[in-house]
């Protein structure tokens, strides 16, 4: 991963329904504050404070409210990599440069424990804690993953990464997680597939090879501990997405199409909603976890995404000459799921797509409908429909073969009642 040098700006902004998904994303902030030169983001258990690792050494916490500013304390003598909330709020974890894990308490903001992990060789990406409280593990540069206990710091385990035979490049570690049952950990190494290991047998359960071309830089799970999710990409930047499997069976749950190196994957705790933080596209996506369809698109350059526990909010952090942190309200899984009590658009079709949109829609009554194509300024691009329609599911395609690549939004409207839907044209 690179060492980022850049500043960012912590936002908050609310995501309302119809309007604020087809505007630029500045239109609907609510508050916005300078802060640090950060590398990773983690929002406390209770929904209420946001913490920054920074690349000066410090660790920032807000009030998530209304951004300010509660506490700053040195974690670091150069780069803070990565931090992360205990599951019941009491601790907070952080690595540094140095290769040495600090265990804070989350109220006073005192060390109650470090572990030296490595070399300060600046190669030590992530740390995480376990559910139960009782482990740390912790990213190991060329020496893969290790677990400690919190207690009395003592190493437990050491899991190496797979020998890079394809790509003259030595893998990496870069981030490790735990299962909610602490059965498991998830494990991402650059110039290695994401694996999925059994800490109870030290034995490999899944191994992505699908799709993997070179680069995993996060994996984790879902909230109910069924699904192991790994990020992929290739070492030419030009493929990418998450591939989701159940680690019951072991087979290839769903494949979700990013594009951009993918830094992070957060799942919403009720399982909902599926994001990606990724590196250079200027793009952060939200999926629908369950069927996959692509909820919406943010234009804002986010590397690190998080949602709330509450999974009512969502939070971007990104990368660039703006860098931002983005919070959002979001739009209730019920208006996403197709529920046919109202005129929506039920799916669209391949997206992205190259050369054509299929797009299925249901109208609850007879009544004139009007479907148009938005660009991501606002701008009215093409009109498909404005004509009556009767009862019941409908379709109707777009042919792209004349519209430049980007992004979109599929816009029906009839009466007082909006839905859109946002998709990608890539040729």
């Amino acid at each position: 991963m690179k060492k980022l040098f850049v500043s960012f700006v912590l936002l908050i902004a609310l995501l309302q329904s119809g309007f604020c998904q087809i505007i630029p994303i500045d239109s609907c902030i609510v508050w916005q504050k300078e802060t640090c030169d950060a590398n990773r983001i983690d929002v406390s258990p209770d929904s209420k404070y946001i913490a920054t690792a920074c690349s000066d050494g410090f660790i920032k916490i807000y009030n998530l409210e209304d951004g300010s500013l509660l506490n700053e304390f040195r974690a670091s003598d150069s780069y803070v990599y990565s931090i992360k909330y205990s599951s019941d709020g009491h601790y907070l974890i952080s690595i540094g440069y140095e290769g040495i894990v600090k265990i804070w308490d989350s109220m006073k903001w005192d060390t109650i424990k470090t572990i030296i992990v490595g070399k300060p060789d600046g190669y030590h990406y992530y740390a995480t804690i376990s559910h139960n409280n009782r482990y740390i593990a912790a990213t190991r540069a060329l020496d893969g993953v290790s677990i400690y206990d919190l207690i009395s710091g003592q190493l437990l385990k050491t899991y190496k990464l797979l020998e890079s035979t394809e790509w003259n490049e030595m893998p990496i570690a870069q981030s490790v997680e735990f299962s909610p049952d602490d059965y498991y950990i998830a494990v991402a190494a650059d110039y290695n597939p994401g694996r999925l290991i059994n800490i109870q047998t030290d034995s490999t359960i899944i191994t992505d090879s699908l799709n993997y071309a070179g680069r995993t830089f996060y994996a984790t799970f879902s909230n109910d501990g069924k699904s192991f999710i790994t990020g992929y990409g290739d070492t030419d930047n030009k493929h990418f997405g998450v591939n989701s499997y159940n680690i019951q069976s072991k087979e290839l749950y769903k494949t979700f199409t990013s594009y951009g190196s993918i830094f992070d994957i957060a799942v919403s705790p009720n399982d909902n909603y599926l994001s990606v933080g990724t590196y250079s596209n200027e793009l952060v996506d939200i999926w629908n976890f369950k069927t996959g369809n692509l909820f919406e698109t943010s234009k804002i350059n986010g590397e690190f995404v998080k949602f709330t526990p509450d999974s009512n909010f969502f939070v971007i952090q990104g990368l660039g000459k703006s860098t931002l942190v983005d919070f959002y309200k979001l739009t209730p899984v019920k208006e996403i799921v197709s529920i046919k009590e109202k005129n929506q658009i039920l799916n669209v079709y391949p997206n992205p797509s190259k050369s054509i949109f299929l797009i299925d829609f249901y109208i609850n009554n007879f009544q004139k409908i009007k479907i148009s194509i938005v660009d991501i300024k606002g701008n009215e691009v093409e009109i498909l429909s404005n004509n009556n329609w009767e009862k019941g599911e409908h379709q109707i395609n777009w042919d792209i073969s004349q519209i430049v690549n980007g992004i979109y939004f599929i816009k029906l409207v009839s009466g007082n009642s909006v839905d859109v839907k946002k998709i990608i044209v890539s040729k």
